[in-house]
């Protein structure tokens, strides 16, 4: 999973929005990463 962030074209909006979808993708593979040990 590849995030291209170029902030010029982006507003607070968007990057607050990018921010919350990898925080969730990061938090699932921890999850999945600590129930599998």
């Amino acid at each position: 999973m590849s995030v291209y962030v170029c902030t010029n074209d982006l507003t607070v909006q968007e990057l607050s929005y990018i921010w919350a979808m990898n925080s969730y993708y990061v938090n699932a593979l921890v999850s999945s990463f600590f129930h599998s040990v």
